[in-house]
């Protein structure tokens, strides 16, 4: 199935910069590909990327956060101008 993200976001009832950004993702995760570039109906503005969705995905969001580094926290104390107006 090849779509776009404003297809698959009209598809899944999802805004489109969610979609678009779901489609990056995967782009650079190597777990689709684009397959070719499609203007848009005015013929005008950068041309939106065609994406190849034949191979199913599943993403294991438990698992991957599970597996990440801890980010350290940075604390730091407000200006002593903004501490006074508190």
């Amino acid at each position: 199935m090849q779509v776009t993200s404003r297809e698959l976001s009209e598809a899944l009832g999802i805004s489109y910069p969610v979609a678009a950004g779901l489609m990056s993702l995967l782009e650079e995760a190597g777990l689709i590909r684009v397959v070719g570039k499609k203007a848009h109906f005015t013929g005008k503005g950068k041309k939106t990327k065609v994406f190849d969705l034949s191979t199913p995905v599943t993403l294991d969001f438990v698992k991957l956060v599970s597996e990440m580094t801890p980010v350290p926290v940075i604390q730091a104390e407000a200006p002593s101008e903004m501490r006074e107006a508190v």
